[in-house]
């Protein structure tokens, strides 16, 4: 059988974001969010090509509370928000059949194609904004001449190094699943926590013939199957939409590469021996060919005030040491007390200085493309690490009164 490599995306999940400009209110949200799903349904065709809009019967996205499913189908497809909380916005998830098979729905309807690219431009709307905040890109090595334990094998021993595009080793750690002295699947970097990148590398036959599911009839047709998953998290997922959005055309060939190109930007096997690229890798470098795109980066294109002040908020300012404190004194859960005192304290703050109504005029329309929550991944605050750490955690802030005020706190 020939070697093939096919190029594409897994799953991914987006998030709908409505400016603070469009809600006086807390009270508003639901109302807010269940238009705006409505909206996104009719643009993106949902009840035509998944059926008609129902409570999701599986689990939420994470987070979320109020979500729906469309139609009654074998696949993860889930719509999501959460009433109390404005800033998580509307969250939209396909797993990689549900993507899949919404792909081939829509082509089979409308006689033309769909692709990250197209879902993209169909879902901008002045209503909301829509963002990727994770997609997986999956390089599919069928019928070649080495395995997941090949790969491992030569990653460990040392005769390959992982570089990035600009040459450097990468720095992640190696985790591997091992039966009978073979590896099956590894990791490079962790899946877990709010990590921006981690690589896959497993054996896509296998995993079809144990546990089968749309691409098995696939997998019983070649003899070997490789799969490189790429999975690309918070800022890398937003630097990847506006990629998507700018750079790239409508044309199949330019998303093959772009996919190719964005897995070479941050993996690369490299043999030690003669500083030449291993089969995988050159196998894209010949995927990408003439095409060339913008690198991923970790710095914010946003102005970094605002992420430097609640920095020193958490690190600087004496806050926890306070509410430490007040926890000593007053008993547990005192310090958040104080918390909500101060913001109920706030509502009667009226006089922001000119400086800061200057940034917000400057910043507002940068800073309303990403989520409160989004900032704090962006700071690096692990909040599954404090949730398996605190007995009792606060996830979500108390609901506001109908006015949309902050409820007091009584003794």
């Amino acid at each position: 059988m020939n070697p093939i490599l096919l190029l594409g995306i897994d799953e991914f999940t987006m998030v709908l974001t409505i400016s603070k400009t469009k809600i006086t209110t807390l009270a508003e949200w639901s109302n807010i969010a269940i238009k705006c799903i409505k909206k996104f349904s009719q643009m993106t065709d949902l009840e035509n090509i998944f059926g008609k809009q129902a409570p999701l019967e599986s689990k939420t996205p994470q987070g979320y509370t109020m979500g729906y499913q469309y139609g009654n189908n074998p696949f993860y497809f889930a719509i999501a928000y959460h009433p109390d909380n404005i800033q998580m916005g509307i969250v939209v998830k396909f797993s990689a059949y549900a993507w899949a098979y919404y792909c081939e729905q829509y082509q089979s309807y409308y006689q033309k194609s769909m692709n990250i690219k197209q879902f993209l431009t169909v879902t901008d709307t002045d209503d909301f904004h829509s963002r990727l905040s994770r997609i997986d890109f999956t390089a599919d090595f069928q019928n070649w001449n080495f395995t997941v334990d090949d790969i491992y094998r030569h990653i460990t021993d040392g005769s390959w190094i992982i570089k990035n595009a600009e040459g450097k080793k990468n720095p992640s750690g190696i985790s591997a699943h091992e039966i009978n002295k073979v590896v099956e699947t590894f990791y490079v970097g962790s899946k877990r926590g709010n990590t921006r990148l981690f690589l896959r590398v497993y054996d896509k036959h296998l995993e079809q013939m144990e546990q089968p599911s749309f691409r098995y009839e696939e997998a019983l047709s070649v003899s070997s199957w490789v799969r490189l998953e790429a999975v690309f998290k918070g800022k890398y997922a937003h630097q990847i939409t506006e990629s998507i959005r700018t750079e790239l055309n409508y044309e199949e060939t330019a998303l093959k590469a772009f996919i190719a190109s964005k897995m070479m930007e941050k993996y690369r096997f490299v043999s030690i021996d003669d500083n030449m690229y291993a089969e995988p890798t050159v196998a894209l470098v010949n995927a990408v060919e003439d095409y060339q795109f913008g690198s991923l980066r970790l710095e914010s294109p946003r102005d970094n005030e605002l992420v430097k002040s609640i920095r020193h908020l958490m690190k600087t300012s004496g806050l926890y040491t306070t509410m430490y404190k007040c926890d000593e004194i007053w008993g547990k859960n005192a310090g958040m007390e104080l918390i909500w005192r101060l913001a109920h304290a706030y509502q009667f703050w009226n006089h922001p200085s000119d400086d800061a109504i200057r940034w917000v005029n400057i910043h507002r329309k940068e800073m309303e493309k990403t989520t409160l929550q989004e900032l704090f991944m962006d700071i690096g605050i692990n909040q599954e690490v404090v949730q398996k750490n605190k007995k009792e955690t606060i996830t979500t802030p108390p609901k506001a009164n109908s006015n949309g005020s902050i409820p007091d706190v009584e003794f």
